[in-house]
């Protein structure tokens, strides 16, 4: 595989540091450098497909990478790749199943978050880069959600207590 950087990426989003590039494509959605933001993140849907193409301006051999989504202050590696790039290859291509990658996080996400991706040649870093994604699914799935919700029916339960209590004096 020769470089697999599909995500932080020109048309994937956000900033791209060194000598790559790469797109993607969300469920037939490409996604363009407008897609940098919070407030404009790349969507990431529970079930679907992600087409990714990545490129180096120079051969990188051999080369390693990773890509890793930002929860609070820990990093969860979601793909990562390695290869001797025997056949001295400037790109590479392919396509990732979201639900897969739904499955490397260990608890159910929802919401916008950092993605971080890394390149390295021969053990240096070669290229980094970064995009916002928004995890498509109910936040009532996450722990945090199911806490809140149930926080709410608790205190709508207690409101209709005190409701009930005030009424009967």
């Amino acid at each position: 595989m020769a470089c697999s950087s599909f995500a932080p990426a020109r048309p994937a989003g956000a900033a791209i540091n060194g000598p790559c590039a790469a797109t993607a494509e969300v469920n037939g959605k490409l996604y363009t450098p407008a897609h940098d933001t919070p407030g404009n993140p790349i969507r990431l849907p529970k079930r679907g497909t992600i087409l990714y193409q990545g490129t180096t301006r120079t051969v990188t051999s051999p080369h390693h990478g990773s890509l890793a989504v930002s929860v609070g202050p820990t990093r969860i590696t979601i793909y990562s790749w390695a290869s001797t790039n025997a056949k001295r290859k400037l790109s590479a291509a392919g396509h990732k199943d979201l639900a897969s990658t739904y499955a490397k996080l260990p608890f159910s996400i929802a919401g916008i978050y950092r993605i971080t991706g890394y390149h390295y040649s021969q053990g240096r870093l070669y290229c980094s880069g970064f995009a916002y994604v928004a995890f498509d699914q109910s936040p009532f799935v996450t722990p945090v959600g199911v806490f809140a919700e149930a926080g709410t029916v608790l205190t709508a339960a207690g409101l209709v207590l005190a409701a009930r209590g005030r009424a009967r004096r």
